[in-house]
């Protein structure tokens, strides 16, 4: 799971994403290692959607055959 919200600190984000996981016990999920990147360097184009200040909620990411995934 990755959450890329750029008014969001990156302890705040680490603490959503562990409560986003539901039926996960939250001491048995493992945070291995966060950074924070140039947008340049993202290689996802599922957190790259995020980069765009004009986008409305909710997102709906297209593959690159141009299915929906996630709705």
């Amino acid at each position: 799971m990755e959450l890329a919200l750029p008014t969001r600190s990156l302890s705040v984000t680490l603490q959503q994403s562990r409560t986003v996981a539901s039926g996960c016990v939250t001491s048995a999920g493992q945070i291995i290692k966060t950074a924070t990147i140039n947008f340049k360097l993202c290689k996802r184009d599922s957190t790259k959607q995020f980069h765009n200040s004009k986008f409305k909620f909710p997102l709906v990411y297209c593959n690159k055959s141009g299915h929906q995934i996630g709705s």
